[in-house]
């Protein structure tokens, strides 16, 4: 479960998500037919990981929230108001990196080394 601005979501025990809260349909609405073993929830945007690594954005773009780097393998993410962020695997070893997407206006998508 995660909360957002107004709204707050939740993974059924098949993956799939139910949102709550806001009259606002767009923040309530979840992507259907993909499965989810975690989400993270911006202010009028989510993510979702797969059990596979993938992260899956939808919602509004208007800081770039749903660029998610392309060909990474994520372990978790978070999401704040206009920017997410996930552990991601560094190719077969345990070393892991945080990549940010999104809104950085306050380097908050720019983590240190």
């Amino acid at each position: 479960m995660n909360a957002g601005s107004q709204y707050t979501c939740g993974l059924r025990v098949d993956g799939t998500g139910v949102c709550w809260g806001t009259k606002d349909e767009n923040k309530r609405s979840f992507m259907v037919g993909v499965s989810f073993v975690q989400i993270a929830l911006g202010a009028e945007f989510k993510c979702g990981l797969t059990n596979l690594g993938s992260v899956i954005c939808w919602g509004n773009n208007d800081k770039g929230q749903l660029n998610v780097p392309a060909g990474v393998h994520f372990k978790e993410i978070s999401a704040g108001d206009n920017h997410a962020c996930g552990i991601a695997q560094i190719g077969v070893t345990d070393k892991t990196k945080i990549l940010c997407w999104g809104d950085n206006e306050y380097g908050q998508a720019s983590p240190p080394e």
